[in-house]
């Protein structure tokens, strides 16, 4: 049991679902018990079925380096958000190549960052990780909006700016 979005405690489920490469449509969708932690609950998905010609996508709650280990290793594509405070993303990379999303000016980058990953962990093959950071510049307006009237009325001393409107996925 647990707490969903409108905080009713009730049983939750969650779904598991992997994609295929031949016809990108969904190959694989799993019921899974809501109470079972998201690390948890993908390592008996993982053991469940060949995963060899899909590809995962996961939420943040996925991210381990031990999990992108297992699917380095065994060659399973994979789509991985990160959480903003992750040591692997460089806010400091410049964003280029603009795209409109639902109305939205979008900002994206690209970054090659298996070196950096095999300081971390270890794969034996040839596969490479890239990082992609998009940044909707609309919501980065909004969110600094919201934190200097956080700061202004005391409820927060300061942010990081950098990372404000961004989101990052590993693959």
């Amino acid at each position: 049991k647990g707490y969903n979005r409108h905080r009713i405690r009730l049983q939750q489920i969650n779904f598991a679902m992997a994609f295929s490469h031949g016809d990108k449509l969904p190959s694989i969708l799993k019921p899974l018990p809501g109470s079972l932690r998201d690390v948890k609950s993908l390592k008996y998905f993982l053991e469940e079925f060949d995963l060899s010609r899909s590809t995962l996508i996961l939420d943040r709650g996925f991210f381990s380096y031990k999990n992108v280990e297992y699917f380095l290793n065994n060659e399973i594509a994979f789509i991985q958000p990160l959480r903003r405070s992750s040591e692997l993303i460089d806010y400091g990379t410049e964003m280029s190549e603009g795209f409109e999303y639902r109305k939205r000016g979008i900002l994206q980058s690209k970054k090659d960052i298996t070196d950096l990953l095999k300081k971390r962990i270890e794969w034996n093959n040839d596969s490479r990780v890239f990082l992609y950071t998009y940044e909707d510049v609309k919501l980065r307006g909004e969110e600094e909006s919201n934190l200097i009237l956080l700061r202004k009325n005391g409820k927060i001393l300061g942010y990081d700016r950098t990372r404000l409107g961004k989101v990052s996925i590993l693959s």
